[in-house]
Order: structure tokens, then sequence, then C-alpha cells
């Protein structure tokens, strides 16, 4: 289970699943809530057996992918 707790801004969604997906993450379930400006993100997840990527790779990733979008999000 991953789960993200993030304001929310535009893309979002379809980039961290991107990323999940290029770490050779399974989404199985996603769950997603919002209150106000902020979201929470829940994904059931399942790691192909042959991905070659550690739980730090995949918290590293998802870490890279929100502060891009955070940094991008006032352009």
């Amino acid at each position: 289970m991953i789960k993200i707790l993030s304001r929310r801004r535009p893309g979002q969604l379809i980039k961290t699943i991107a990323a999940l997906e290029d770490l050779q993450l399974n989404i199985h379930h996603t769950n997603i809530t919002t209150i106000e400006q902020t979201v929470l993100y829940s994904f059931n997840v399942k790691i192909e057996s042959e991905s070659r990527f550690t739980a730090e790779d995949i918290a590293s990733s998802v870490q890279q992918v929100f502060t891009f979008i955070h940094g991008n999000s006032s352009m």
C-alpha cells in the first residue's frame, strides 16, 4: 500500500500513476479522498516478480514526481 498526502495539483494523479507503472508496479485499487485543497491517494499495488526496485527506490521516485509537480504548478 502506498499512501500520499499532498496539496491538489493539475495532472498530479496521472503523473503518479505513470511513475508507479514505470517502477513495474501493478495498481490493483486506488482510493482518492479530497478535503478542500488537500488530497490523499491510496494505491494498493503489487510489485511485478521481475522488478528490480526496492521500497526505497519506489519512495524516492514518488517523492521526485511530487517535487516536480509542485515545482511546476505555478507555470
